[in-house]
């Protein structure tokens, strides 16, 4: 072997050794070009962030906000199976005021969003390919989903074992004279919302029920008011009752 052969292939085993080098440090230490390169699990602090900027940025609206909900199966590549989860944040707001209330949102969620307000829809990125959407979903209701789009499971999302706030709970429940059966807590940052349902079915609309209080929605299936700093919903299906309670400490 030459002199010059010998320094080609002394070159060529540095040069790969360095790609091999730099290709493990970008995977410790590089940031994600694509979703598929972050878990659910990884995703996970992102949404809740997300979860908790939308509540704030909404201000002093009623609020309710969920735990991680699976959709639909999906494909990360042809061969390997993925995850799609998001969490809903359901706000509310006196009938007329859904699209302020949007373009409040779009107004006040961090910069980094680049949050925008198309026609009734809003659209933003929380980072960490997180999308953040909103839209009307009913008379004083805005719906926000924070998506993480489809990515490998990893451990999927943690589910942390919040303890609800069962006593004002519960005392709702006594107003409508039906007893609560299950019990779920969901928390984003310092947000909090603690709900309970039924399946007991509840005579007459719901507005008849909260006579007596200041309602920020009311319909015969739905009552939105405040008690104290917190949000409370109350729905009524023909069969089920739900009551969820919200306290937001940070806004």
């Amino acid at each position: 072997m030459t002199k010059q052969r010998r320094w080609l292939v002394w070159f060529s085993v540095a040069w790969g050794v360095v790609l091999v080098v730099a290709a493990l440090y970008a995977i410790a230490n590089g940031h994600a070009t694509v979703k598929e390169q972050r878990t659910i699990t990884q995703a996970q602090p992102v949404v809740d962030r997300a979860t908790e900027a939308v509540v704030v940025a909404a201000g002093p609206v009623a609020a309710r906000i969920g735990g991680y909900d699976q959709r639909e199966t999906c494909n990360v590549t042809v061969a390997r199976a993925g995850l799609n989860f998001q969490r809903t944040i359901n706000l509310y707001t006196s009938p007329g005021e859904e699209k302020a209330l949007l373009k409040g949102l779009a107004d006040r969620l961090p910069k980094g969003y680049r949050a925008s307000l198309v026609g009734d829809s809003l659209y933003a990125d929380a980072g960490e390919f997180i999308r953040v959407t909103g839209m009307v979903a009913g008379p004083g209701q805005v719906r926000v989903l924070a998506a993480t789009g489809c990515r490998p499971a990893g451990d999927g999302p943690v589910r942390a074992k919040e303890q609800p706030d069962r006593p004002p709970v519960a005392a709702v429940f006594a107003a409508l004279g039906v007893e609560p059966l299950d019990w779920a807590a969901y928390h984003a940052g310092c947000v909090d919302t603690t709900v309970a349902t039924t399946r007991s079915a509840v005579a007459g609309p719901l507005t008849a029920k909260f006579a007596g209080r200041e309602l920020i929605v009311g319909a015969p299936e739905l009552v939105v008011f405040r008690d104290g700093a917190a949000s409370v919903v109350v729905t009524a299906t023909a069969g089920s009752v739900s009551v969820s309670r919200t306290v937001t400490t940070c806004r």
